[in-house]
């Protein structure tokens, strides 16, 4: 009787122990989804924030051409290629 009082008594601990391991690794695995959530998320703000940048040089782009300005120049002060600043 006191044998099996002992094992019950072992048997509870180890499945607390378990238990409280359980607990420990979904909070873990839960904060690895937060930070992959998060890497995510900056990563495509990232790629919003380029697109407009890329966005606003083009209207810059368009307005130097309407005022004269040569592709040399518009090259030269946006960065963008000959043959993006000759399609517009």
């Amino acid at each position: 009787m006191r044998a099996d009082k002992e094992v019950k008594k072992h048997d509870r601990s180890w499945l607390k122990y378990m238990r409280n391991v359980s607990r420990e690794k979904d909070r873990i695995d839960e904060r690895y989804r937060n930070i992959a959530a998060y890497k995510r998320g900056c990563e495509e703000e990232k790629i919003r924030s380029m697109e407009k940048i890329q966005e606003k040089t083009l209207i810059i782009a368009r307005k130097l051409l309407a005022e004269g300005s040569t592709p040399e120049f518009i090259q030269k002060i946006t960065e963008l290629s000959y043959e993006e600043i000759n399609k517009l």
